[in-house]
């Protein structure tokens, strides 16, 4: 579809200011927002409606995680917004009648709240 078509494209994008970032091969690269880049490409999955389109979005949190971890924390991890594009793209899957959705939509909110992204307020 459309739609996989331009997550694919954000994706590749955001691979390669990834690699940048950790690389350190370009500091402009550390001031582009990073946070947002990242949650725009995994909407882009969670509304493509292609098969697979959650694990993908998933990918993509993970790697956020890790690119913060490598950069000891100067690029940003994971939001709660970023968490949730994840828990909509798995939603979407359940709707579509995904039977593991839902327990994947699960663990992706226990490693939020193990994040410390949830407010129980």
């Amino acid at each position: 579809t459309n739609s996989g078509t331009g997550a694919r494209i954000v994706e590749r994008i955001l691979y390669n200011v990834a690699r940048e970032i950790v690389g350190g091969q370009n500091e402009e690269a550390k001031s582009i927002p990073w946070l947002n880049m990242c949650t725009v490409a995994i909407d882009a999955w969670a509304t493509s409606g292609e098969r697979g389109a959650a694990e993908r979005a998933e990918a993509l949190l993970g790697g956020m995680r890790e690119v913060s971890s490598k950069t000891d924390g100067r690029t940003p991890p994971p939001s709660v917004i970023s968490y949730n594009a994840v828990l909509k793209a798995y939603a979407r899957q359940a709707a579509a009648g995904d039977t593991d959705a839902a327990q994947n939509a699960e663990r992706i909110l226990t490693t939020m709240e193990e994040a410390g992204q949830t407010n129980h307020d």
